[in-house]
């Protein structure tokens, strides 16, 4: 019922932030809020591959409209693209037009006619913005992948269209077609793929929220599967290890820090209100649907048309009966 304020910092703050009303009542502790101004680095990208140009148009494409990706030359980054061939790079890979041997896949044999691709794990994050059923797969070939890899999208004689495996140490991404054959290069799919697959590979597909609510659990970021991270709550002097994405819920009001592959990262539990916050936004249910706008123009001129015919002719059979 209350009036909400709002204050705008002019410095370009980031860091642990705590926001507190001056106010005696019979509960301080929602009179505190812990908050984080993330100041996270980029996720930089490198193209091992010699048609680049499309793939560095997309990477700069985000990094000029303030994304998360910047693209790096000549030097070492958290996630690299290739095709073909994977020749060096980062742990972190992508690899498009898959050719030749490769402990990524058991065999790799002739092209195949993909009519109707088929996502098998539902809402996976590298593909949570991708119409997989849209896209053309063309220059697709008949490939096994690994026992452990996780298939994302398969064609509807069950191969391997996009999935993940690990090896020696390296997370690589295959997307089985050939950009070129596909056209892919011309979709809007192919930078959104570009960037769903790095910020999945490199655990930051869900930018983490400036606090979260007491009960809640958070994403943990910069995590990778197959490695652990550290996560200290306040008031402790002892790390806890995980092993997940994800940890909750969180019990305690304060700062939490977690030390992950992706590097250090500062969050933040608070005693908030859902209905104030407007938190719950992420919990609301997709009710979708057509409004009720009436029958449209063409249904009614059918109906006129109907009636017009149907008088015409019972006056006709009259006059002819008569």
């Amino acid at each position: 019922m209350n009036p909400s304020e709002t204050f705008e910092l002019e410095a370009d703050i980031s860091g642990k932030l705590v926001a507190e009303i001056e106010s005696e009542d019979s509960l301080a502790l929602d009179n505190r809020v812990f908050l984080v101004a993330p100041d996270a680095a980029p996720i930089s990208v490198a193209v091992v591959a010699e048609q680049r140009y499309f793939y560095e148009s997309s990477i700069l494409a985000f990094e000029q409209a303030g994304g998360p990706l910047t693209l790096v030359r000549g030097g070492d980054a958290d996630v690299s693209i290739h095709q073909g061939q994977i020749d060096g790079g980062a742990s972190l890979r992508v690899l498009f037009a898959p050719a030749g041997e490769s402990s990524l896949w058991e065999s790799l044999g002739e092209e195949i006619a993909v009519a109707v691709p088929r996502a098998v794990v539902e809402d996976h994050p590298a593909l949570r913005h991708v119409d997989v059923e849209s896209m053309l797969f063309g220059g697709a070939r008949e490939i096994v992948a690994p026992e452990d890899a996780i298939v994302l999208v398969e064609s509807e004689a069950a191969i391997p269209l996009v999935y993940q495996t690990r090896r020696e140490g390296s997370t690589t991404l295959v997307v089985n077609l050939d950009p070129v054959a596909a056209e892919f290069y011309f979709s809007a799919w192919f930078p959104t793929l570009v960037f769903s697959a790095s910020t999945t590979l490199a655990g930051r597909e869900e930018p983490p929220l400036a606090t979260y609510r007491v009960g809640d659990s958070f994403p943990i970021p910069g995590a990778r599967d197959g490695e652990t991270s550290d996560l200290v709550v306040p008031g402790a002097l002892e790390a806890i290890t995980l092993s997940e994405d994800r940890w909750g819920p969180a019990e305690l009001l304060g700062f939490y820090d977690v030390e992950s592959p992706g590097g250090q990262w500062s969050l933040s539990s608070s005693l908030l209100s859902l209905g104030e916050t407007g938190q719950g936004s992420a919990q609301l249910t997709d009710s979708l649907e057509s409004l009720a706008m009436g029958r449209g123009i063409p249904y009614w001129l059918i109906a006129i048309c109907i009636l017009l015919l149907t008088g015409e002719s019972i006056l006709y059979h009259r006059r002819k009966v008569g």
